[in-house]
């Protein structure tokens, strides 16, 4: 009984609940590098975001935007079993197009890591952040 109701009720809902918290745990490390001084800008402000896309016509979420007056930080967290690739920073960039008149960064946090891709990517734009490990 026991056993049936971890594989049917449990197991399938795991990482979606592990997703959520996840976020909130790349949120709070934000807020440490944030006190420590340890990001392009110091935020004021930071949570999810969600709302309408006037460009794509329908409604988006931002896993973390983080912001003061001059800068703006989008974030996204993937809790998966496979490394993130191009397309998640890509969809990250087009999702902040909704967003102007700031200095504009981005953070991908990842379980398991990075595609090449992204991390070459991330060398050449220091706008691009990339963390898998939280080090304070």
């Amino acid at each position: 009984m026991i056993d049936e109701v971890i594989e049917n009720k449990i197991k399938p809902f795991m990482n979606e609940f592990i997703g959520e918290v996840y976020e909130e745990i790349c949120m709070d490390y934000l807020k440490i590098l944030n006190k420590t001084k340890k990001l392009p800008f110091i935020f004021e402000n930071i949570g999810k975001w969600w709302g309408n896309n006037p460009y794509k016509k329908r409604e988006e979420e931002i896993d973390i935007v983080a912001f003061d007056n001059n800068n703006i930080l989008f974030g996204e967290c993937k809790w998966r079993n496979q490394k993130v690739d191009m397309s998640v920073l890509n969809n990250l960039i087009e999702k902040s197009m909704i967003f102007n008149n700031r200095k504009k960064f981005y953070v991908l946090f990842s379980k398991s890591g990075f595609a090449d891709e992204v991390i070459n990517f991330a060398i050449q734009n220091p706008y691009v952040l990339l963390i898998s490990k939280f080090e304070v």
